[in-house]
């Protein structure tokens, strides 16, 4: 049974620029005053929202001052009760949530960010609790997010650190989880983001599965260690229940100054 969910959702992308260059007789399409006026302050809109989210997103931060960054079981359990200050926003995660690093960790990370953003748009109309008093089987009963910490591996770079929490209506089936990103910012500018740890699960007893992502800073790279654990409900003759578990390993990098996954096995 698969236990995961994918909500795939498009958001706007901002700017083109083109450029045009001529030789000898030959000359490309001539632009107005008016169009390189309004490029020009396409491109100044852009820099300065990005500049808005990063100091209003900073301003929320812990920086952590730890030379190395860990994110494991005991950290992932323990974030969700973080002071209210540190909340994100339906605009924080917008801006966040793209690009993503695409790869088998992200698969289902559009969940996370949906449900995130629907959650926030009903508490801004003052609708959410109409929509929790009225909630069928598996469906998110909370979801939420918070930005936890700034870690900054050099003067030019640093990692942002936030999640989101959800977990759906108390009854059977029943989902739950929280999702640990890094985002990257190299000289102030937001370039991309990335899964960097998770713990979510669901049951609809006897059939169960969770998943959990630990990673940790080392060398220059984000080192993952992935473990699934599934169960069918079946049992074995001494009635204990069968456990299927993998585990895999992953590696983020900062490559030509933008977060990629240089290794899955």
């Amino acid at each position: 049974m698969n236990l995961r969910r994918g909500i795939i959702i498009c958001l706007g992308t901002i700017g083109t620029m083109l450029v045009s260059c001529g030789g000898g007789d030959t000359k490309g399409p001539e632009l107005e005053d008016d169009s390189i006026a309004v490029l020009s302050d396409s491109v100044l809109a852009l820099m300065a929202y990005n500049d808005s989210m990063r100091t209003s997103l900073y301003a929320r931060v812990e920086i952590s001052g730890r030379s190395q960054l860990a994110i494991d079981s005991l950290y992932l359990d323990t974030l969700a009760d973080g002071p209210s200050e540190f909340s994100l926003t339906g605009d924080d995660v917008r801006f966040l949530s793209k690009p993503m690093v695409e790869g088998r960790l992200t698969d289902w990370y559009e969940f996370y960010v949906t449900e995130f953003l629907l959650f926030d748009s009903l508490a801004e109309n003052d609708l959410l609790e109409a929509h929790t008093e009225n909630l069928d089987l598996g469906q998110t009963a909370h979801c939420d997010g918070m930005v936890l910490e700034l870690f900054s591996p050099n003067d030019s770079t640093d990692l942002l650190i936030w999640l989101i929490d959800y977990h759906t209506y108390e009854a059977c089936p029943y989902g739950w989880g929280t999702t640990c990103f890094v985002s990257l910012f190299v000289k102030g500018d937001f370039i991309n983001s990335a899964v960097a740890g998770t713990f979510n699960g669901g049951a609809d007893p006897p059939v169960w599965g969770d998943d959990l992502i630990v990673s940790e800073w080392m060398n220059g790279k984000l080192m993952l260690t992935e473990t699934n654990r599934s169960c069918d409900g079946e049992t074995d003759e001494e009635m204990n229940e069968i456990v299927t578990t993998e585990v895999l390993k992953h590696e983020l990098s900062i490559v030509n100054g933008v977060l990629k996954m240089t290794k899955t096995e």
